[in-house]
């Protein structure tokens, strides 16, 4: 049986069809239940949480391969409960920055996490995805539908969005087939694109002209720092945003294509499922 935590996220939602359809047992690990509502009932559901241990035991019985999402302080109890329950494989989604030689932004507490698990003695991979192509429905939408703009920080820079459903092939691949133990695998889409491209396939998308300002990675942490969040994840993502300034992130990997045998989807088609999300108010309402 494999256990998919997460699964009512991005990648969990999409990755719980994809298991059952290849005729595995799935378990999720969900706190609410009725956020898991519109996942099959063939999945198996257990109530826990990974901030709370003594919930976990349940969770891993009988489980031999989990995939884990997890914030970084949750993989040590996740690492103990595995150890005792006898889990084999844990297949955890980390991030692309992860893999920088050092580690950028919060690639260092992912990187953290993933060191963590190799010194556990248990089997390990390592899903590194790049930026999701989803991420920008709440990054950008609502100013799309507002004021037909995007404020973003990242200039020219290039980067390979990925979908999240090819992720979750990706992971699929990986807790099904076997020879990916002790691997770290990078996970992208198949463009390169900057902000200011991808702005401009929503754009074409929805028929609306609608405009890209590059804006200061500080100005952008105030903007954060605004909306509650923690100055070092503050600190940690405008590294990041530095580093697609800097072209760091300009990489297409072959981990979609080699593993699933598709090519990956490409953002041109992800708009087009994602039309309505990015229309002008005034557009969806006639």
């Amino acid at each position: 049986m494999i256990l998919v935590t997460g699964a009512t996220g991005n990648v969990g939602s999409e990755l719980v069809p994809q298991l059952l359809a290849a005729g595995e047992a799935v378990r999720i690990l969900v706190r609410d239940p009725d956020r898991a509502a519109h996942l099959s009932s063939a999945a198996e559901r257990v109530i826990g949480d990974l901030d709370k241990l003594e919930t976990l035991a349940a969770a891993c019985d009988g489980i031999r391969s989990m995939y884990l999402i997890s914030q970084a302080t949750q993989v040590s109890g996740v690492i103990a409960a595995a150890q005792r329950a006898g889990v084999k494989h844990i297949v955890r989604q980390s991030t692309l920055e992860a893999g920088f030689d050092p580690p950028v932004g919060p690639g260092r507490w992912h990187r953290e996490a993933e060191l963590a698990i190799e010194r556990s003695g248990l089997g390990f991979t390592h899903l590194r995805p790049t930026m999701m192509m989803v991420n920008t429905l709440s990054w950008w939408a609502p100013n799309i539908r507002s004021k037909r703009v995007v404020f973003f920080p990242g200039g020219d820079g290039r980067l390979s969005a990925v979908d999240s459903r090819d992720i979750a092939a990706v992971a699929a691949a990986v807790l099904t087939q076997p020879g990916h133990s002790g691997h770290a695998y990078d996970v992208t889409g198949p463009n390169l694109m900057s902000f200011g491209d991808m702005v401009a396939i929503i754009s074409r998308a929805i028929g609306v002209d609608v405009r890209y300002i590059d804006v200061p990675e500080a100005v952008a942490g105030e903007q954060m720092v605004k909306f509650g969040m923690q100055p070092d994840l503050v600190s940690g993502l405008l590294e990041t945003m530095a580093g697609v300034r800097a072209d760091k992130f300009a990489y297409v990997s072959d981990t979609v294509p080699r593993l699933t045998g598709d090519p990956g989807r490409t953002y041109d088609d992800w708009c087009a499922e994602h039309v309505a999300a990015f229309l002008p108010i005034s557009e969806n309402t006639q």
